[in-house]
């Protein structure tokens, strides 16, 4: 048999025995906490800079394309008043007349630039003599001439074949 001292002995060594093996279990767990910490913030700063390169890689292909736009786009035509109307208006009004004489959706006109110089205005209005281009109507390209009367404020479109 076992006395009381031995027993509260046994006691407090076991009890020891358990902190010591919690506080081990508490240590590894720690230490693992920090090992796992330290890999997620060392993959952090390996993807930082790769975002990093392909932002500054986007940011250059984007400053590219748009210095090729700027470089290759068309001048505006010049829009000028005379006549009673904007030479970019009497060019759309023209050609949606010459769409609806001809019965279609679509058709080739002169790019706005080369309309521009075939435009003349006087104190009676502005006359547009163009050409277009229609596959399904005739063949090749037909001369045309639209006249815009600033009293009515109508444009009248004449194929000239």
């Amino acid at each position: 048999m076992l006395s009381q001292e031995e027993k509260r002995q046994i006691l407090a060594e076991e009890t020891a025995l358990a902190d010591a093996e919690r506080a081990e279990q508490e240590r590894v767990a720690h230490q693992q906490a920090q090992a796992a910490y330290r890999a997620e913030v060392r993959a952090a700063q390996r993807a930082g800079t790769t975002r990093w390169g392909w932002l500054l890689a986007g940011l250059v292909v984007w400053a590219g394309a748009s210095a090729v736009f700027l470089v290759f786009r068309q001048p505006a035509a010049p829009d000028d008043l005379s006549g009673g109307v904007a030479s970019s208006a009497l060019i759309e009004r023209c050609k949606h007349e010459l769409l609806n004489q001809l019965g279609q959706l679509a058709a080739q006109f002169p790019a706005d630039a080369e309309a521009a110089q075939q435009i003349t205005a006087n104190t009676d209005g502005k006359r547009w003599d163009g050409w277009v281009e229609s596959s399904s109507n005739f063949s090749g390209r037909a001369e045309f001439s639209c006249q815009y009367n600033p009293p009515t404020d109508t444009v009248e479109a004449q194929l000239i074949r």
